[in-house]
């Protein structure tokens, strides 16, 4: 048991790499947002609705 006044650092390591893991899974949601972004401007879709249309990326 650890006393109750020193902190415990593998709760806090595993918060850290949680909340690492958790910003990744957000990079990589936005970057895939844009990659569809971008497609639909190629395809000719409007700037103003290029990243909503036919993207289940976006919130």
């Amino acid at each position: 048991m650890i006393h109750p006044r020193v902190p415990d650092y593998r709760s806090l390591s595993e918060s850290l790499a949680l909340h690492a893991v958790r910003a990744r899974v957000k990079a990589l949601l936005a970057r895939t947002a844009e990659d569809v972004a971008l497609k639909n401007l190629k395809r000719g879709v409007p700037a103003r609705t290029a990243a909503d249309r036919d993207n289940p990326f976006v919130q």
